[in-house]
């Protein structure tokens, strides 16, 4: 089977484009090692200067121990409606689809419809 023209053309035009994308990229990672050079240097003269004593802290390990560790998300999953499963600020789950939300809200106007007859 003879080459295609197109498919000729279309191996030249991707050879162009790593050529000209890669210029492109190699200034991005240039530029990022850069970056992360500048703030390595940053670090390092941080960790000199910031230098105290592990007692100097407000709390003691003591009090950090005691505490329970708390996260946001838990706190919402822990406030939602079991009916509806939504939390106290009317969000749907992050799992749920939005099949499944329209579902749910079309069955919740239906039962407010059947209360109010």
């Amino acid at each position: 089977m003879a080459k295609s023209l197109r498919s000729k053309w279309k191996r030249k035009m991707r050879s162009v484009k790593r050529v000209k994308y890669g210029e492109k990229e190699l200034k991005k990672l240039l530029s990022i090692v850069e970056i992360s050079k500048q703030k390595e240097i940053a670090r390092e003269s941080a960790k000199d200067v910031e230098m105290k004593p592990i007692g100097s802290n407000k709390q003691t390990a003591e009090e950090t121990e005691s505490e329970p560790m708390t996260t946001n998300i838990l706190e919402r999953e822990a406030s939602r409606s079991k009916k509806t499963l939504r939390d106290q600020f009317g969000q749907y789950p992050q799992w749920m689809n939005k099949r499944e939300i329209k579902k749910r809200q079309k069955s919740g106007k239906l039962r407010l419809k059947n209360k109010r007859k």
